[in-house]
């Protein structure tokens, strides 16, 4: 199971690539150019990130550090750091935990929409009864992943609250 969650994250990344897939909604922020891809240098730009409120960004970073050294303890803590961040900042209104949210889109302009395998999945599970954590309670996808999914579905215009 560990394997499938590390080819996710890789497919998500942008690492690696399943043939005839949709391409992802949303694009994931960047290390900052200027920053030398050491991994001293990028903890203390994951960590100046967190601190600057830009957990996204940090997230991303810290998954970057990851990939070189999957085992790099300072980079775990900082990834649960960051991951938890970022849930607090998703949990925000509208995209609040009891808040039920609907399908706004009409069918003929869903059918219109390219969505990823996750993204389906978690639109297949709004059903205007279940709010925020129940559908999460559902998603076999890492909370903060599944939040993110919920976003940008809202920022298409694909559901609403």
């Amino acid at each position: 199971m560990a394997t499938n969650w590390w080819l996710y994250d890789l497919v998500k990344q942008g690492i690696a690539r399943v043939d005839g897939e949709a391409p992802e909604s949303f694009q994931a922020p960047q290390v900052p150019p200027e920053v030398e891809e050491t991994i001293p240098n990028l903890l203390a730009a994951a960590r100046a990130q967190i601190a600057a409120g830009d957990a996204e960004a940090a997230l991303t970073t810290v998954q970057n550090i990851l990939e070189k050294e999957p085992n790099n303890s300072s980079a775990r803590t900082l990834l649960f750091t960051a991951e938890e961040s970022l849930i607090m900042q998703l949990y925000a209104s509208p995209l609040l935990p009891n808040a039920v949210p609907k399908i706004v889109m009409s069918e003929d302009g869903l059918t219109t929409q390219p969505l990823a395998p996750q993204e389906a999945f978690v639109l297949s599970r709004i059903n205007d009864e279940w709010d925020v954590k129940s559908i999460l309670s559902i998603c076999p996808f890492r909370e903060v992943d599944s939040l993110r999914m919920i976003r940008a579905l809202l920022e298409r215009g694909i559901i609403g609250f």
